[in-house]
């Protein structure tokens, strides 16, 4: 039997073109057919056969043995009851079979067909056929809560193509799979539950470029650090034949309760043959070595695995994932789109129009350096995340709070996004650079905000609300051709905001203090500060800083004019002031103005990674712990690293500035006077960054031993490039073996000490090249036997040599006065 229902009068979906037949059966055995259209099919009861055909069809068995045929689009197949045959056909079809073990004797089948399937199903099924395409097969055993079990495996192929398999755990082991991924590379997620049945995969591709489990789906804790495989004990492999068994202990080494459990079976695969891409990016040897991967002139795709990764892009239009772990991301020349992941990731961004995003996260702190290029850089969540354009006309969004946002050179567009709700309250610092800059803020919470436009005329887009903090501009330039104030963004108005007593100038010392009544004179909210011009005298302002054209209005100085003065006697009196009519600008008192006294700035940072920007008086800036960035600015001003590895920036060239060590610690002093950043006094400083090169003062840290190290490896001083890269290694967590490593195999320590030089010609060119003396007898005895008896190898000893006593004796005048370097990407 056959019904016909006409299709609503409603308009269809983007996704539905044409509806097309609704048709229901009986409780009898029904055929149902549909036609080219997308149609609806309702079996209802009985054994029904029903047929879609062309269009995005929806097919319902009901009661029954059902046969239910998709045919050609993308169909959805429903069908739970019964010993049913569903065929999605051609199309990306969704089905829908979540049959369980209850169910005894189920004989239904599943053939998704071609096409990129979403296949459900239950542990009652007969078998699963995914057919050609990229399906997902999610097999569902949580919904029955039973003792039914079966020895009997349930088959799936899942066809050609990249496949996903997940598995969801139930309350108790079921029913035993037995699957073939086919053609592609595979990937097998699970969800974290101790329950879940074995897995049997016959045809596992391993190696690079093979399939993947995914085996932190299969822990019960949250992600660690350390590696599953290795001394957490929760994961292990056995070869058992010619089969790798992956066991899981549920609460590993340190607990008793669980023991080895068979997880998933390999077939026909040798252990040797698996690596880490075959399980997520974790080593199964238990290693925490992250990846080095390199790109070609081309476009590359290169992906960081689980820990701390390496990845440079080369030449041509590169993507770089760091995916997890403390990652290093260079995309070198080209147009690159880079990805930190999870983790404290640095990306540089090299020449090129490059895309850098990182979503940081709790106790996440990231470096984007866009380099040169019109770059964007964005990242989320609050924190210490540094976002630096570089050379070009650069966009750089952050919606947290916390973070640090510099432009550089060139008419740049910085951007803070901060919703409502709780979240970090701390200073988010914004230093535009040389250029035109536009500085955008839309902020919902209360959280800190100091701006530095940098040379060049700036406009200010801040959109402001009285649940937040004063904004502090600290170089707003006044009077024609200065900075720019959007005023109608600012009071949130239509209209003239000063003229209809929303927004008002008044002097506070020697700032300016723009304020925001936000219902307006009729309303009860009154006036709040939300900008604070950082040493701008408030008559100084005109329409031209105002984006609209508005004159500002000054309703107070200090000290404030009253409403009716009178005047103060004096030797030759003078007659009083009047106030200034609204929307007017005083004319200027007789008496000659006296320069506004700057006052000085004093900030502390936190245990974490600080931004700490001073202004244009004499500051003390304190970064505290963590890897800090000081921006002292004009003014002779004290920076204090605390510990970590801290930087001071500085906006002149080398030559510009005089460096002496004292007792006191390190003075720079600017030579070129008031236009200048003054004399400035560092304690605890590590790195010195100017406008043309940057200058490392840890010597007896990353910067001293690379320096070292290149001396014993190469007899010479290292190039800039070069000390910046082996720093920032070291930084990274690099030891010094691993850079020693790197520099015994290369092509110049080859030409240096011999392409295959025995262990005696080692030693002794180490005491010539390193020491420039011969060996003393029990020295050369020494080393020799180290290295012959493979105690330690030529990395190792290359290291030691570099580090010993009489090198950094040989050095020590050399890099008395900081190395010079160039940052790694930069």
């Amino acid at each position: 039997m056959k019904i016909f229902i006409p299709p609503a009068a409603s308009a269809p979906s983007a996704a539905v073109t044409k509806p097309g037949l609704t048709l229901y059966g009986t409780e009898q055995n029904d055929a149902l057919t549909g036609g080219d259209d997308n149609d609806s099919l309702y079996g209802q009861g009985g054994n029904d056969v029903l047929e879609g055909r062309a269009g995005n069809d929806s097919l319902h068995g009901g009661n029954g043995d059902d046969h239910l045929i998709g045919g050609d689009g993308d169909d959805q197949l429903n069908d739970e009851d019964g010993n049913n045959i569903l065929e999605g056909g051609a199309g990306n079809d969704t089905i829908h079979a979540d049959i369980g073990l209850a169910q005894r004797g189920s004989r239904t089948t599943v053939d998704g067909g071609d096409g990129n399937d979403w296949i459900e199903i239950g542990l009652g099924i007969a078998a699963v056929a995914g057919g050609n395409g990229d399906d997902h097969i999610v097999v569902k055993t949580v919904r029955y809560v039973d003792a039914v079990t079966s020895a009997q495996p349930l088959g799936i192929d899942a066809g050609d193509g990249d496949d996903i398999l997940y598995l969801e755990g139930g309350m108790q082991t079921l029913r035993p799979l037995l699957v073939t991924g086919g053609a592609g590379r595979d990937a097998y997620h699970f969800s974290q539950t101790p329950f879940l049945p074995l897995l049997t995969i016959t045809d596992f591709a391993a190696g690079i470029g093979g399939d993947m489990i995914d085996v932190d789906s299969l822990l019960l804790v949250a992600r660690e650090a350390s590696n599953p495989f290795g001394q957490a004990g929760r994961l292990q492999l056995v070869q058992r034949g010619a089969d790798v068994v992956l066991q899981h202990d549920v609460d590993g080494a340190a607990g008793a309760e669980y023991g080895w459990i068979d997880r998933v079976v390999l077939q026909n695969t040798a252990l040797s043959g698996l690596r880490s891409e075959n399980f997520g990016g974790i080593d199964p040897m238990g290693s925490t070595t992250g990846v080095e991967l390199t790109g070609t002139d081309g476009d590359d795709i290169l992906t960081g695995l689980r820990f701390d990764d390496l990845l440079r892009g080369g030449n041509g239009g590169d993507r770089l994932h760091g995916e997890r772990g403390d990652d290093l991301l260079y995309g070198d020349a080209g147009n690159d789109v880079m990805v930190g992941g999870e983790g404290n990731d640095r990306l540089f961004g090299g020449a090129g129009n490059d895309w850098l995003y990182d979503a940081g996260g709790v106790d996440e702190v990231n470096l984007l350096d866009g380099g040169e290029g019109d770059d964007l850089l964005s990242t989320d969540d609050d924190g210490g995340n540094i976002l630096q354009g570089g050379a070009g006309s650069d966009s750089l969004w952050t919606t947290g709070s916390g973070n640090l946002l510099d432009g550089g050179d060139g008419d740049d567009k910085l951007v803070v996004r901060i919703g409502p709700g709780v979240g970090t309250v701390s200073v988010t610092t914004i230093h535009g650079g040389a250029g035109n800059d536009r500085i955008e803020l839309s902020l919902e919470r209360d959280t800190g905000v100091v701006a530095d436009g940098g040379a060049g005329r700036d406009t200010y887009a801040l959109s402001w609300r009285p649940t937040q903090g004063a904004i502090t501009i600290l170089d707003f330039a006044a009077g024609a051709g200065g900075d720019l104030l959007e005023a109608g963004t600012l009071a949130q108005w239509t209209g003239n905001p000063f003229a209809d007593g929303r927004l008002r100038l008044i002097q506070q010392g020697s700032d300016t203090l723009v304020q925001v009544d936000a219902d307006g004179p009729r309303g009860a909210a009154g006036f709040a500060t939300a900008v604070k011009l950082a040493g701008v005298d408030a008559a100084t302002l005109t329409a031209q800083n105002i984006v609209e054209g508005y004159l500002p209005v000054v309703v107070g100085t200090a000290p404030p004019v009253t409403p009716t003065p009178t005047p103060t006697p004096t030797p030759t009196p003078e007659p009083s002031i009047p106030a200034p009519p609204t929307g007017t600008t005083p004319p200027p008192v007789a008496t000659p103005a006296q320069p506004p006294v700057v006052a000085p700035v004093d900030r502390t940072g936190t245990t974490g990674v600080d931004h700490l920007l001073g202004g244009a008086g004499n500051d003390r800036l304190d970064g505290g712990s963590g890897n800090d960035v000081l921006m002292g600015g004009a003014g002779n001003d004290t920076l204090i690293g605390g510990s970590g590895t801290d930087s001071a920036h500085f906006g002149g060239a080398r030559s510009d500035y005089t460096i002496t060590h004292g007792a006191d610690g390190i003075q720079v002093v600017d030579r070129r006077g008031s236009a200048g950043d003054g004399s400035d006094i560092l304690i605890g400083v590590e790195r010195l960054h100017f406008a043309d090169t940057s200058l490392a003062l840890d010597l007896d840290g990353a910067a001293g031993q690379a320096y070292r190290l290149y001396r014993a490896a190469f007899d010479r001083a290292p190039d800039l490039g070069g000390a910046g890269y082996w720093m920032a290694r070291l930084d990274a967590g690099a030891t010094l073996d691993d850079i020693a490593a790197g520099f015994a195999t290369s092509r110049e320590f080859a030409d240096l000490y011999g392409s295959a030089p025995s262990n005696e010609d080692v030693v002794l060119r180490m005491y010539r090249n390193i020491l420039d003396r011969d060996p003393d007898q029990g020295g050369y005895s020494f080393w020799l036997d180290v290295l012959d008896s493979g105690r330690a190898g030529v990395n190792a000893v290359l290291a030691q040599f570099g580090e010993s006593v009489e090198n950094r004796d040989a050095v020590a005048e050399l890099i008395a006065n900081g190395i010079a370097f160039t940052p790694y990407g930069a």
